[in-house]
């Protein structure tokens, strides 16, 4: 049978306000320091789609390699085939607007670190053939040390959530000497505290914060892929409405903190999902 929803915040809520969300989760405030900005994702990824989070994902695809450059705020993100870069992009996390061209598609972007620096922010403008497409994204780690790349794309009338997870690929023993080169001179490969350090559970402050920095469908959807449970009670629901997060993205905080209900939640986002692909693709 089909639940929407709105039918499961709704009878979460009332569960809450009648006596409490029984739980047994990290408290909502709940955060770690991360390890210096890039680290975490430094070194080699081999990504697919996420489709289901209790089955995953083996299908192939191409290597994906983070290297640092001189700027603690900046990343070269190369695809890589058959041992050959096949696309390369630059992420600067400062804050600073640079222009963008890639897949037929001219604009600008901007990325920024959260504040406690485990997440990054995305937002970019282009025209694509003719079409003004916006996007907004989400790059953030799980508790696994998996890469979550999340990005809601709009053109027109039409939207769509696209979420890749990345697996970290280790050591491959063909790369690119360019990506060799600026792996062995930065340090190579990312500690594993790092990843762990950046996938620690989140508390409602950052949620708070990725809501006004993201749009509401790629919140719902970073939620939903973390699987985070949060414990919450009838006021942190007021408190999070009080606080502008949209009812979507507390409905997915709702959803993840009881299985059942998140299993509904996380099949009808994949339901919603389009094959937009990202203005700025990897």
């Amino acid at each position: 049978m089909h639940i929407h929803m709105d039918r499961i915040a709704a009878a979460a809520r009332t569960a809450a306000l009648a006596g409490g969300l029984a739980v047994v989760v990290a408290p909502i405030g709940a955060a770690q320091s991360a390890a210096p900005r890039w680290q975490a994702w430094t070194g080699c990824w081999s990504a697919a789609p996420a489709v289901d989070l209790l089955v995953p994902t083996t299908s192939a695809a191409p290597l994906v390699c983070v290297t640092p450059t001189a700027d603690a705020n900046v990343v070269d993100v190369a695809t890589i085939a058959a041992g050959k870069t096949v696309s390369t992009q630059r992420i600067d996390a400062s804050g600073r607007e640079t222009p963008v061209t890639a897949r037929g598609c001219a604009g600008t972007q901007r990325a920024r670190w959260s504040a406690d620096e485990r997440r990054v922010y995305l937002d970019a403008v282009a025209i694509c053939d003719g079409v003004q497409r916006t996007t907004s994204g989400i790059l953030a780690l799980t508790a696994q040390g998996e890469w979550l790349d999340v990005q809601g794309v709009t053109a027109g009338d039409g939207g769509a959530v696209r979420v890749t997870r990345y697996h970290d690929a280790g050591v491959p023993s063909v790369l690119p000497a360019e990506v060799s080169r600026a792996l062995d001179a930065r340090g190579g490969m990312a500690s594993q505290g790092a990843r762990l350090a950046a996938g620690a559970d989140v508390g409602s402050a950052a949620v708070v914060e990725a809501t006004k920095a993201a749009s509401a469908a790629v919140v719902e959807a970073w939620l939903l892929e973390r699987g985070q449970r949060f414990a919450l009670s009838g006021g942190d629901l007021v408190a999070l409405a009080d606080a502008g997060v949209p009812a979507r993205v507390t409905d997915a905080m709702v959803a993840v903190s009881n299985p059942q209900a998140f299993a509904v939640a996380h099949q009808e986002l994949n339901a919603r999902r389009g094959s937009e692909d990202e203005v700025v693709g990897r």
